[in-house]
């Protein structure tokens, strides 16, 4: 909600729309601050388009809570990721997996609610190998063995980013992705110590914030600096401007927090 409203008027600013379209453009613009992007179509004006993902898994998970409840590991670990399969192979005949998540596939179902779909129902899988694996008891061998796939896979991922690619090989990797992921989780590789301080953990709850807080400086700066500036002098301000919002977020999360039984009891009367 916060990466919202300074994206908002971020863009407000940028645009140079006046005062006056502020209500029209924030009606427009409410579905992605409510997380209901990916079930409601596009009312010409968008603030984060990275919300899309958080939309569908909050509106997936009211979909899978009670089929988790019913079924078990049995949905988690065969039924759900083995439609996950069906899904993301419909994805494929389709066209690349990135590209414009607002996409209509059919009927009101976007491309983006179908990838998230496949994205949990394969973490559901990853969560299930993780489980398994990490109370094994393994030898020195089977410990390295962890770690040279892990590292394997994320060194390769990080080398297909800066490499011409097909884009269609992203819906393979995927599942390495997921791979690689659980054996991280297990802390069963031999590198896994590396991994456990404090450096880490702030790292990752840096994460969301700065995947919430970037989209909008990526689609505005280009109005905004497009002239007498490179490509690096952009990219140095989006940077700039994406950790500095990321960390505004953090803070404003952590206030939050530390003080919402103080606005609980402002706002509630107790009975």
């Amino acid at each position: 909600m916060i990466s919202w409203f300074i994206g908002f008027f971020f863009l407000f600013f940028v645009n140079g729309f006046p005062a006056s379209e502020i209500p029209k453009k924030f009606i427009c613009g409410c579905t992605e601050l409510f997380l209901l992007k990916s079930i409601l179509p596009e009312q010409g004006f968008h603030v984060n388009g990275a919300t899309w993902y958080l939309s569908s898994m909050c509106i997936l998970l009211v979909i899978f809570y009670p089929i988790l409840r019913r079924f078990g590991k049995t949905a988690s670990a065969v039924v759900i990721p083995l439609i996950s399969l069906f899904a993301m192979g419909s994805l494929y005949v389709l066209g690349p997996l990135n590209g414009n998540t607002m996409t209509l596939l059919l009927g009101p179902i976007q491309k983006g609610l179908v990838r998230a779909f496949f994205g949990l129902g394969f973490g559901m899988a990853g969560y299930e190998l993780f489980k398994g694996l990490r109370d094994v008891k393994l030898t020195l061998f089977g410990r390295i063995l962890i770690s040279v796939v892990e590292w394997v896979i994320y060194i390769g991922f990080l080398v297909y980013t800066f490499m011409p690619n097909e884009e269609k090989v992203e819906y393979v990797l995927t599942l390495f992705l997921v791979l690689a992921i659980s054996l991280t989780a297990s802390k069963q590789g031999i590198t896994h110590v590396l991994f456990q301080n404090k450096v880490s953990i702030f790292l990752g709850k840096l994460s969301l914030p700065l995947f919430v807080s970037h989209f909008y400086y990526s689609q505005g700066l280009p109005k905004l600096i497009s002239e007498g500036y490179s490509d690096m002098d952009r990219l140095k301000v989006y940077l700039i401007l994406t950790f500095v919002t990321a960390f505004v977020v953090m803070f404003c999360a952590y206030l939050w927090r530390q003080n919402r039984n103080k606005f609980k009891r402002m706002a509630v009367k107790n009975i």
